[in-house]
């Protein structure tokens, strides 16, 4: 059987059900997407972007100051609070040195522009339809768009508080049209919304590792026969009459693929179960990452996007050593700790407290990783964390509004990259008035400014999953894509 009438066998499952389908069809058409996408050659990765309010200082923009990350082509350097990132070290990325919004406050025009790179510098024209507060309307969709429809799979868009200027969320993902992709707040929403694509086993389903070869052909086979053998108990008359009829056309198919083939499993897709409906940060911030865990587990989605803002629960240490729990300068922690570095003689331990916070979002972040290491793709010698690339961003590099460099970090992906690096791309020093072909903009302190932009980096990770991109957003944005493999 060519692989074209194998396509058309399992169309005809879902349209010959009828009714019946409904009780399965959206499992099966998360598994027939991902299968047709690998026979287009396409990239099994997964990718999800988390957006850190403040963002997760690892450059100070004074170019006198701490760099607070540091490596080199075989070797990285992680600063203290990324500490429950240690193990995975040699599973991870540190791009340094990228240009982001340099025009106006970081916290109006990043938000639409870090994943877009196509907000027009100065252009204050235009607004988001249906986003309260002053972000500026891309030109351009979002990476994580693009990687959605290159992979032929659905996003899961969060944010736990990633929010202010009285907008519901930040403004990260946008549609070609610039139609802004709203990002659940509620996980419990989300949940309701995407539970039926999962399996209706409680835990332990493997998923089929598919691809186009025979074996994994007749295992996809497999898999569904067994889905349509316990639909068969819940129908009856016509319904039940197809339902056979169809099972002796898939065993049928899967003879002449050369033998019955057995389910190569790989992750274990375990359905997730209700979050909690609690409204604080930390709730929902969990409540997302189990539902990211489960799609990625599942194969039901295979990009993502979650906004981290205030409000988690943390804990930090003073410069005297006294131990501290939270924000104890004022219940402003936008202006009185994530701005640390303008707080005069006091400014080292507002920086110290936000380290805490900071530190607080990288426990959450290694936890879900390492709950991806921890699941075998069996035969490939690698992890469902091999096989996804979350990458750690922000609208600004470090509370103290630095967007002229910016790190970003990429935990996994070693299937698709080379990892347990730090790659510092080339800066220049500058003071005064700078125009160097991206634009001119005014610099108050002589600082180093990268030369490599935010857009080059989206393009890089999209080429290393297989998506060529000739560019990103504005065109003057663009100076190069990053090499990652």
């Amino acid at each position: 059987m060519g692989f074209g009438s194998y396509r058309y066998k399992r169309r005809s499952v879902l349209q010959g059900l009828g009714g019946g389908a409904l009780l399965l069809a959206p499992l099966l058409r998360a598994i027939f997407q991902q299968e047709e996408a690998l026979a287009q050659g396409q990239s099994d990765m997964r990718v999800l972007i988390v957006a850190m309010q403040f963002g997760w200082g690892l450059r100070s923009s004074d170019g006198n100051g701490p760099t607070r990350v540091s490596g080199n082509d075989v070797m990285l350097n992680l600063p203290g609070y990324f500490a429950p990132l240690a193990s995975l070290k040699n599973k991870m990325t540190v791009v340094d040195g990228l240009l982001g919004t340099y025009w106006a406050n970081a916290h109006d025009v990043s938000y639409s522009d870090i994943l877009t790179s196509a907000v027009t510098p100065g252009d204050d024209s235009s607004r988001i339809q249906g986003v309260n507060g002053p972000f500026p309307k891309p030109n351009g969709p979002s990476i994580d768009f693009l990687l959605a429809q290159h992979m032929k799979t659905s996003a899961l868009r969060l944010n736990a508080n990633y929010r202010s200027f009285g907008a519901s969320c930040h403004p990260l993902c946008f549609d070609n049209n610039g139609v802004h992709l709203f990002q659940q707040d509620d996980p419990l929403a989300k949940f309701q919304e995407i539970i039926g694509l999962f399996p209706n086993a409680s835990g332990g389903t493997p998923v089929p590792e598919v691809n186009i070869s025979s074996e994994k052909k007749r295992a996809l086979l497999d898999y569904v026969k067994d889905d349509l053998k316990l639909l068969q108990g819940r129908v009856s008359g016509d319904v039940k009459e197809r339902l056979d009829i169809h099972l002796q056309a898939l065993s049928e198919a899967g003879s002449s693929l050369g033998g019955p083939g057995t389910v190569v499993s790989s992750v274990q897709c375990v359905k997730p179960t209700a979050p909690s409906n609690a409204k604080s940060t930390e709730s929902r911030l969990n409540g997302h990452l189990a539902l990211l865990k489960a799609g990625f587990a599942c194969g039901t989605h295979r990009v993502g996007v979650l906004g981290i803002g205030e409000g988690l629960d943390f804990s930090w240490t003073d410069s005297d050593g006294t131990a501290r729990n939270g924000n104890i300068f004022s219940n402003n922690f936008h202006e009185d700790v994530s701005h640390w570095d303008s707080k005069g003689a006091d400014s080292p331990r507002r920086r110290l407290c936000l380290e805490g916070h900071y530190r607080a979002a990288v426990e959450k972040i290694a936890a879900f990783a390492k709950s991806l290491d921890a699941m075998t793709i069996p035969g490939e010698n690698k992890t469902l964390l091999d096989k996804t690339m979350i990458i750690l961003t922000g609208e600004i590099a470090d509370g103290d509004h630095n967007t002229l460099i910016k790190p970003n970090v990429i935990i996994g992906g070693g299937a698709a990259i080379k990892t347990g690096r730090y790659m510092a791309l080339p800066t220049f020093e500058a003071g005064d008035v700078v125009v160097d072909g991206i634009g001119k903009f005014t610099v108050y302190r002589k600082q180093p400014i990268a030369t490599h932009t935010e857009a080059d980096f989206w393009v890089g990770v999209a080429k290393s999953l297989g998506l060529e991109l000739p560019k990103l957003g504005i065109q003057q944005r663009n100076k190069g894509p990053i090499i990652l493999t």
